[in-house]
């Protein structure tokens, strides 16, 4: 990891007790996973010891039982599935997270299948990429033990879902989105000339031509794969131009939503569940009766959302292939009582420390690069709803007669 504070250094004063992954998934394309690929040997053992009966699908109980391990046709390029590429760099992510911790918390090692909390949204890319990361992470006999929960949103809201206010600010957004597409005509032509050698022309995919976000998520697949651009004849191609710029678009979109006023109020009420459960978890965890690793395998809109009703700076590097949130849990080792003012978390974003972004952590200790799990919990029951104006999330719901929205809107704060 490559954060700006070692391991080592926070190990001297303090003792890491738990970890939480948040996992996010931008849509790819299965492609074929050539032989060659240095971790063909580790993607084999983890076939071998994840199907040794026989069978690809999940034989554990739960919501998750019969999805099937493994993507179902490696050979074939499917819109919205996992590949086997993506399998391999889930494997050895794992593998990293696992050595990087292997010193500093040795219990990642030990652990029982109870002690392992795993929530993935119902899709088949999100499932295979929680099992492939947690076999590099931790053992795969207690993997095969580990009861996989469902969310049963993308959010991870739980039980703070029923929002109706949040489906008006999205309707803001997408108002926004298209004002932005409208005044830039040759992102439009751009968009639906690269969109039609990408998508067939039938009614299910007609829509997505016109989409930059979509047409983005299929370029992506081809340049990780290494394979060619698409062409519709020999003069018809697209070209790396046209990548760069679809590319530069949506980079650029959501840093002017970052800075939309109704994007971080529909962040902030959307996250709201989320972060909800695992101040929830950190608390049980201080109290000696929570699991010691939460692993949350979602999408990439879930980060997007919670890194910014979380406060964090806009990253255009933020939304890559197995882009992850990581909280770092901390004891102080002189402190023997186990309640709130002895422990301090840490936020790693894709191995960066971000912990001092975070605008609710007061007194971010200097050395090591913590926060007092009290101030997100103060954050989460004084301050959360403080910029819209109420202090609960069924407040912050309720529906408000506004004035039609003008031209001021798209006028970013």
């Amino acid at each position: 990891m490559n954060g700006s504070i070692s391991h080592a250094t926070i190990k001297a004063s303090f003792s890491p007790s738990y970890l939480w992954l948040l996992w996010g998934h931008r849509v790819s394309i299965s492609c074929h996973l050539k032989i060659e690929n240095i971790f063909f040997l580790f993607l084999q053992s983890y076939l071998y010891n994840l199907t040794i009966s026989g069978k690809l699908q999940w034989t554990a109980p739960g919501p998750f039982h019969n999805f099937p391990v493994m993507p179902q046709n490696p050979d074939q390029c499917q819109l919205g599935q996992l590949t086997m590429q993506g399998v391999s760099q889930h494997l050895n992510l794992g593998r990293i997270l696992r050595k990087s911790y292997h010193e500093i918390l040795p219990k990642l090692q030990q652990l029982k299948p109870e002690e392992v909390l795993v929530f993935s949204t119902r899709y088949r890319r999100t499932f295979q990429s929680a099992l492939a990361f947690l076999y590099g992470l931790i053992s795969g006999d207690v993997l095969t033990k580990v009861n996989v929960l469902e969310s049963q949103s993308m959010s991870f809201c739980f039980k703070d879902c029923e929002c109706p206010e949040t489906e008006h600010l999205k309707k803001l957004v997408q108002k926004s989105e298209s004002h932005q597409l409208k005044s830039h005509p040759a992102i439009q032509t751009l968009s639906q000339t690269t969109g039609k050698l990408l998508f067939s022309s039938d009614a299910e995919q007609r829509s997505l031509i016109k989409d930059p976000y979509v047409i983005r998520d299929a370029l992506l697949a081809f340049a990780c794969h290494r394979t060619g651009l698409p062409c519709d004849g020999p003069s018809n191609c697209i070209r790396k131009q046209n990548v760069a710029g679809i590319i530069a678009y949506t980079d650029w979109v959501n840093y002017q939503k970052w800075r939309n006023i109704h994007w971080r109020r529909l962040c902030l009420l959307r996250s709201y569940g989320q972060i909800r459960h695992i101040v929830q978890q950190m608390l049980h965890m201080v109290g000696s009766n929570g699991p010691s690793l939460v692993l949350y395998s979602g999408h990439d809109f879930t980060l997007l959302q919670l890194t910014t009703a979380l406060g964090l700076v806009n990253d255009p590097l933020l939304l890559r292939y197995a882009s992850r949130l990581v909280f770092e849990v901390y004891q102080q080792n002189n402190h023997n009582n186990a309640d709130e003012k002895g422990i301090y978390f840490r936020l790693l974003s894709n191995g960066n420390d971000v912990t001092r972004q975070i605008g609710f952590c007061r007194n971010v200790d200097k050395k090591h690069s913590l926060c007092k799990i009290e101030d997100i919990v103060r954050f989460l029951h004084d301050d959360y709803f403080s910029s819209l104006n109420v202090t609960n999330f069924k407040d912050a719901c309720v529906r408000k007669s506004e004035k039609p929205v003008d031209e001021d809107f798209f006028n970013f704060r």
